[in-house]
């Protein structure tokens, strides 16, 4: 394996309170938009950013924006998502775990708040508050397994914010 590990965290686009339980929630029409623009300006990123792995919460709402992050992002046609119940919420130390047995160079996450944006203030020193369809990029280099990488300083590379996604 290389020494070099980029990780693409997401949280979920827009999902209005309005389903039978929180798991079950769906993507709005606006959060569809967010996570569209977010995938299109992923593609577009210099380093273009190539993710082998992506692991996606059991939610539906995480389901549904990877959905519509491989009909904007092309690099996701060949790569089998892992949807997992265990990431449903997921605290850092869950997304430790799941990232720990990882052999992929490049990884998506897609998943929730508070977890996501508390694991990037954990693995870079900072920390930004993921808003909803939003993605960060982070790599850490000289590292020869995930393991490491997870315990070394990692810098963001890049952010997408749909801010400018009209309700």
């Amino acid at each position: 394996m290389g020494d070099s590990f980029r990780l693409i965290l997401m949280r979920h686009g827009h999902s209005p309170m309005n389903a039978r339980s929180d798991q079950e929630r769906s993507l709005s029409e606006l959060g569809v938009a967010q996570v569209s623009y977010t995938g299109r300006r992923l593609a577009e990123w210099p380093e273009r950013w190539y993710p082998q792995r992506a692991w996606v919460s059991s939610a539906q709402r995480t389901q549904q924006t990877y959905q519509a992050l491989v009909h904007t992002w092309s690099a996701l046609a060949q790569v089998d998502p892992v949807m997992q119940d265990e990431l449903y919420l997921a605290d850092t130390q869950r997304w430790r775990l799941t990232l720990d047995q990882e052999e992929a160079p490049c990884v998506l996450c897609v998943g929730h708040n508070p977890g996501l944006s508390d694991l990037i203030g954990q693995l870079c020193g900072e920390w930004v508050n993921l808003e909803v369809g939003e993605a960060v990029g982070l790599r850490v280099q000289g590292q020869q397994s995930w393991a490491e990488a997870l315990s070394a300083r990692w810098e963001i590379k890049g952010r997408v914010r749909p801010a400018n996604v009209a309700d």
